[in-house]
Formats: C-alpha cells, sequence, structure tokens
C-alpha cells in the first residue's frame, strides 16, 4: 500500500503536539514510514517549516476562520497548518494543497470538517494581501508574527540585543545549514574522512577553524552510513564543539562531565586527550547513561566511566580531584530553536527563572569537584543573559577562588551552528 506523505507528516504533527513527542523523535519516525527519496524531502521541509512557523501560521489561520482554534480538533488545526504552509510558503498550487487537506480532514474529522477545510485554505488562497502583518514600528508583535515565536521571547531578545540583532537571531532560526561531523582522530583524519564520505554520495568541505569539522551538504542517514557505523565520526553542532576546545582536556588528565547525555562532548573530550586519562561521565537516567556508553564503544573509546549522578548533589568521593570539569547546564534552549522548534511553544517565561536556580545549584557543586589551578567550564545552548553572563557574574561573587578566563557567545547567524554560550574559569584558590 502506497504511503500518503502528507499524512504521515499531520501524524507528526498530532504525535508532538498531542503526546508531547519530541520533534526531531517525530521526523525519524515519519521518515522512516516515507520510502522514496524524493518525498522525504517533502515530508522533512514540510514538517519542519510547520515547526518553525507554527506561530504565524495559527495567527493567520485565526484571520480566515470563524471557528476559535481551541475549539478545533488537533487534527483540523494540524490539518490547516499544512495546507497554509503548502499555499504561502512553499508554492504549492493551491488547488493541490487544498484537495488534499480536505481528503485528511474527511478522513480524521467529519464532511462538515472537510467543507470547513476547504473553505478557510481556499479563502487564504485567494486573498494573501489580506492577511495584516503588524508594523515593525511595533516590534513585539511584528518579532511574534513574522519569526513565530512568543511575545515573552521577542521582547527579552529586543531588550538584550536591540532590532537589528534580534531580526538576525531569529532569521537565522529559519534558515536551512548544512550539518557539521566531528572527525574522529583516534581513527582517521579529516582528509580520510572526507574521501569516504565523498564515496558515500556526500558533497563535503573542511571547515577552516576547526579542521577536524566537515560540513555535509544534504540530509545524513547515520544508520546507513558505514563510516558513522564504524565510529569514524560523530554527527554534532559545531558550536557544541567548542565546549570541548575551551575545556582543553590534556592526556592523563581527569575529566569530569556532569551533565553528559548523550554523550557528544564527552567523547569529544576523550578523543581530545588521546584516550589515555579517564573521563568520568554523569547523568541522572539509565537509559542516557547507555547512551553514552554506547556512543564510546562505536568510536573505540576506552576511558570513559559513565554513573549515575545528579549535577545537583555532591559526590564526597569526587571533591577536588578533577583537573577540569565541565557543566553543560539544562537550560532554556533558545540557542537551538533552529534544531527544535517546538521549543518556541513548549518553553515558558517563568520557566527562566527555575532554570537559573537548577544552574546555580549545578555551579556550587562542580565549584567543589576542581582541583586547585583547575579548570571549570560552563556552558548552555541558550544566549540569555540570566542564564549566561549573570549567571557567571554570581557565582564568581559567591567562589572568589575561581577567576573568570574568557566567555563566548556563539549565535547561529555566524555560523550556522547553535547558539551557545561557554565561559571557562580556574580555580586559583585565593
Amino acid at each position: 500500500m502506497a504511503v500518503n506523505t502528507r499524512e504521515e507528516v499531520l501524524k507528526a504533527l498530532v504525535k508532538i503536539e498531542k503526546d508531547e513527542i519530541f520533534s526531531n523523535t517525530a521526523m525519524k519516525q515519519m521518515l522512516s514510514a516515507v520510502k522514496d527519496e524524493q518525498e522525504k524531502n517533502f515530508a522533512a521541509g514540510l514538517l519542519m517549516g510547520i515547526l518553525q512557523n507554527r506561530i504565524r501560521l495559527d495567527n493567520i489561520i485565526g484571520q480566515f476562520s470563524k471557528i476559535k482554534r481551541r475549539k478545533m480538533s488537533v487534527w483540523i488545526c494540524n490539518i490547516l497548518r499544512m495546507g497554509i504552509y503548502q499555499i504561502l510558503d512553499m508554492q504549492v498550487p493551491s488547488h493541490a494543497a487544498c484537495n488534499e487537506c480536505v481528503k485528511l480532514a474527511r478522513r480524521y474529522g467529519h464532511t462538515a470538517s472537510a467543507g470547513f477545510v476547504n473553505g478557510v485554505l481556499r479563502a487564504a488562497a485567494r486573498n494573501p494581501e489580506a492577511i495584516r502583518i503588524p508594523p515593525k514600528e511595533n516590534a513585539v508583535p511584528y518579532f511574534s508574527f513574522t519569526y513565530s515565536c512568543p511575545e515573552w521571547m521577542a521582547e527579552k531578545l529586543l531588550k538584550q540585543y536591540g532590532f537589528d540583532e534580534t531580526e538576525k537571531i531569529l532569521g537565522a532560526y529559519h534558515k536551512i545549514y548544512p550539518p557539521t561531523v566531528r572527525t574522529n582522530l583516534l581513527k582517521t583524519t579529516p582528509e580520510e574522512l572526507k574521501k569516504r564520505l565523498e564515496t558515500e554520495g556526500k558533497k563535503i568541505t573542511i571547515d577552516k577553524k576547526l579542521p577536524y569539522v566537515l560540513h555535509v551538504e544534504g540530509r545524513l542517514n547515520l544508520e546507513c552510513s558505514e563510516a558513522y557505523q564504524q565510529g569514524l565520526y560523530t554527527l554534532q553542532n559545531i558550536n557544541s564543539m567548542y565546549a570541548a576546545e575551551i575545556l582543553s582536556p590534556q592526556p592523563g588528565e581527569t575529566i569530569m562531565d556532569l551533565c553528559a547525555a548523550p554523550g557528544g562532548k564527552t567523547t569529544h573530550i576523550a578523543e581530545k586527550m588521546q584516550d589515555r586519562g579517564e573521563v568520568l561521565a554523569f547523568d541522572i537516567y539509565p537509559h542516557k547513561i547507555a547512551l553514552i556508553e554506547h556512543a564510546a564503544r562505536r568510536l573505540g573509546i576506552s576511558c570513559i566511566r559513565a554513573e549515575m549522578g545528579n549535577a545537583e548533589e555532591t559526590k564526597a568521593e569526587y571533591l577536588e580531584k578533577a583537573d577540569r570539569v565541565l557543566l553543560d547546564a539544562p537550560c532554556s534552549g533558545l540557542g537551538v530553536i533552529q534544531k527544535k522548534p517546538d521549543i518556541c511553544w513548549r518553553r515558558r517565561e517563568e520557566d527562566i527563572a527555575a532554570l537559573a536556580g537548577v544552574q546555580k545549584r549545578m555551579l556550587d557543586t562542580a565549584a567543589g569537584y576542581v582541583k586547585k589551578n583547575g579548570v571549570l567550564v560552563y556552558s548552555t545552548c541558550t544566549i540569555l543573559k540570566e542564564e549566561n553572563e549573570e549567571q557567571i557574574e554570581k557565582f564568581l561573587l559567591a567562589h572568589p577562588e575561581f577567576e573568570k578566563c574568557e566567555a563566548h557567545l556563539y549565535h547561529t547567524y555566524t555560523n550556522g551552528g547553535s547558539g551557545f554560550y561557554i565561559c571557562k574559569m580556574q580555580k586559583t584558590g585565593r
């Protein structure tokens, strides 16, 4: 039986909204159901486009529908999002988009639902110029509509960055950037890996700043990549790699990674140490410990020891035992919206203060593990000062034995990587 690509996209959207599964998991499940490569590309573009533009799409639906969105079923609401996005953003012929959405509405609703969907979509297709877009002078509603982010988020970014940089930040979240992979230097070289991936049909460029990083044009299917299965590389966001770069672990040292799963930074640390020394990796869930151990085995790394551990609670046996500690703390995730657009409607403004409290407790715990003259690196995948610069300022006031060495804020618009904050501190003991 032939797979209906749009129906698979619809099922994924409902899973994300109703069952609250993560968008990357829903994407993987959807693509496994769609077999044709061209259809996979269409499905991936449609799903990601709807997720990235959901707030704007809902606003447009509200302008053409007499029925409030909260009164629609989750199926009909997502069918409308699919139709509006295809017509306005993907330039799919309106009759084709309408017809397919009406069929889905009839299947997942009833006859009246199909007529309702048909009416809304055809009205939007006939009158796109009637869509009311907030003017730039009304900055918060403008950013919320144009870049599909909640108003509280737009307001915070405007306050911190101003209009022009906020537009750069949010605009970058709607662009597509090639994935990056980290060469496993324990097994191969960037040049050898480049040739190997090119034999798998990929177009590859080597990064100029981090020469072990390769940029890959198009989607990567790790399950079908022999080079991946043989542990020659790890799929990792380029700005995430700067955490290990700035930590600068050395062979023979004892390193602690306090929030380690799924193991990207942990294995990067071990590779930079040439698999000599000890990397203690902690996380609070058994299945996440298994992910770290699996990653280490695939890459041929033996120096990692993964243990259950809560980074808010001190393990007395490790006090002042680590040469270097990495705390990649839980955060609001505003730097990774380009990869995980569901953050825009799942995250709430009140979450920020709660997360800041967790980060503070984790930093206090991490400080105790660092030897004198050792290093502590704090990193997040957010770009808010409350979780980054202000967090570090408070930490240094409470811990005068540490001094700040360097701090970096990475934005998606600069190199296509996610937004990251990374701060390196040294325990001087004064």
